[in-house]
C-alpha cells in the first residue's frame, strides 16, 4: 500500500515485482483508512515531494501495526528539519542531498533488527565485512554484525562532502528550523522564513481540495472527516460526493455526536446553526469550482479599488486579497478557504448580460501559473455568475459553508 503521488524511488521497486506483488495506491488522504488486514507492506514519504505534505507519522504506523504490516518511510524530504523517531518504522531511507545539505551520492537506512536478522544482504562486498580491510579477497563469507553488513562501498568524494555538512546540522539542531504543526496548522499556506530558506506548511483541508482539483475524491461512503478550524476563527463544512470535510475547533467527540453525515447532513441548516452557535454568523451556500490557471497574463492589478464591495467582501473572509481589471470589471485573487488560490469577479453594471463577465474571468485566468488550480465559490441562485464560470472551464467538485462560530 502506497500513496498514488508517491515519489518513485519508495514505488517503483515495489511495482517491479508485481508478477508476485498486489501493489494497490490510493490517495494520499485515504492512506490511514485503507490499511487493512492482508496489507504486509505500508511504504510511504514523511513529506510528499509533489505536495510538501506531511504525513500523520503515528497513525500512519499504528495502522500498519495494528494490520501486522511492514511499516516502510522515506524521508529524504524530512531527515534534517522535521524531527522523527525512526525506531517506530521497519525501515527508513533517507538520500542525503535534500535537507542534509550532502553531495549527491551519499545516503542513510535504518533497519529494525527484525528486519536485520530477516533480509539477506544481496548486495555484500568488501565494506560490509567485519572490519575495515578485512574482506578484499577470497572466501569464507565474512559479514559484519551489525548494520554495515548492508553497507556499500563509500562514494569517496561524496562523503568528504557530506561530513562537514552533518557537522553543521548538529551545530544547528532542529530547534533552528520551524516546529512542525502535523496538521494542527493554524490554516492555508503559511511562509516562514529562515535565513534564505523558506518553509510552507499547509492546512489540511487545503490537501483535500488541491486532491479533487486532481479528479482524486474523498471515498464515497456516505461519512465525514474532522479537521481543524481555519485561520482567523472562521470554520466551514465542505461538502464532496457522499463525504464531508468539517473545519471546526469542536473537540473531535462533540462534533460528532451531531453524526453530520456525507449525503448532505453536514450542510443542512440544523447542522449548521448548531455549529455556529446562537450568535454565529454563516456565510452562504456555495458551489465549489476549479480552473486551470493559463499564465501570461496581463490584466493590470488596481490599487485604488480597496473600497470597492467586491474587495472588501473578499477581504472579510480571505488573505492577500489583490485587484485586477479594467473598464469590464474587477478580479480579486486571494489566498482562500485554507489557503487555496481563489478567484472572484463583477462585471461593471453595464456589461452584465452581454459577456463582460466571461471575458473578463478568461483573462484572469492568465494571471495564475498555467496548469496550477484556482478556485472559486459561487452561490447557485447566482446563475448568470455561475454560468460564466462554466463557460471558461471551471468544474464542480462540492459545496462549501464558512461559518464564524460565537459559541
Amino acid at each position: 500500500m502506497a500513496p498514488d503521488i508517491e515519489f518513485t524511488s519508495n514505488l517503483f521497486p515495489w511495482l517491479v515485482h508485481q508478477d508476485r506483488l498486489d501493489v494497490v495506491t490510493v490517495p494520499t488522504i485515504c492512506l490511514i483508512d485503507s490499511i487493512m488486514t492482508g496489507c504486509d507492506v505500508v511504504a510511504f514519504s514523511l513529506v510528499q515531494s509533489a505536495t510538501g505534505e506531511m504525513a500523520d507519522y503515528a497513525q500512519v504506523g499504528g495502522a500498519a501495526r495494528a494490520v501486522g504490516a511492514m511499516l516502510v518511510v522515506g524521508a529524504t524530504q524530512a531527515c534534517g528539519w522535521l524531527p522523527f523517531d525512526a525506531s517506530l518504522a521497519d525501515v527508513v531511507t533517507v538520500a542525503a542531498y535534500k535537507w542534509l545539505m550532502s553531495p549527491r551520492g551519499t545516503a542513510f537506512a535504518y533497519l529494525s533488527p527484525t528486519v536485520r536478522e530477516s533480509m539477506r544482504p544481496l548486495a555484500a562486498g568488501w565494506y560490509a565485512g567485519p572490519e575495515a580491510h578485512s574482506a578484499f579477497h577470497g572466501p569464507p563469507l565474512r559479514l559484519s554484525t551489525d548494520a554495515r553488513r548492508f553497507d556499500l562501498s563509500p562514494a569517496w568524494f561524496s562523503w568528504v562532502g557530506t561530513e562537514p555538512a552533518l557537522t553543521v546540522l548538529e551545530q544547528i539542531g532542529t530547534d533552528g528550523w520551524p516546529k512542525p504543526a502535523r496538521n494542527r496548522l493554524d490554516g492555508g499556506w503559511r511562509r516562514r522564513s529562515i535565513g534564505q530558506v523558506t518553509v510552507i506548511d499547509r492546512h489540511v483541508l487545503l490537501t483535500y481540495l488541491l486532491e479533487a482539483a486532481d479528479g482524486r475524491f474523498p471515498p464515497v461512503d456516505g461519512g465525514y472527516t474532522i479537521v481543524p478550524a481555519l485561520p482567523d476563527g472562521l470554520e466551514c463544512s465542505v461538502a464532496f460526493t457522499g463525504h464531508a470535510v468539517i473545519a471546526t475547533a469542536l473537540p473531535d467527540d462533540v462534533a460528532r455526536s451531531r453524526k453530520p453525515d456525507g449525503f448532505g447532513g453536514s450542510v443542512a441548516p440544523q447542522f449548521l446553526c448548531w455549529l455556529a452557535g446562537a450568535n454565529g454568523w454563516i456565510g452562504v451556500h456555495d458551489l465549489t469550482l476549479v480552473a486551470r490557471g493559463q499564465g501570461d497574463g496581463s490584466l493590470p492589478e488596481l490599487t485604488d479599488r480597496q473600497d470597492h464591495p467586491r474587495v472588501q467582501h473578499a477581504s472579510q473572509l480571505r488573505r492577500d486579497v489583490r485587484v485586477y481589471g479594467d473598464q469590464r470589471g474587477v478580479v480579486t485573487l486571494a489566498d482562500g478557504l485554507a489557503g487555496r488560490r481563489e478567484i472572484s469577479i463583477e462585471a461593471a453594471p453595464e456589461g452584465q448580460g452581454r459577456g463582460w463577465g466571461r471575458s473578463l474571468l478568461r483573462d484572469a485566468l492568465g494571471l495564475v501559473p498555467r496548469g496550477e488550480p484556482v478556485f472559486a465559490a459561487v452561490s447557485p441562485g447566482n446563475a448568470r455568475s455561475l454560468r460564466a464560470f462554466l463557460a471558461v472551464g471551471f468544474v464542480p467538485l462540492g459545496s462549501e459553508v464558512i461559518l464564524r462560530p460565537d459559541r
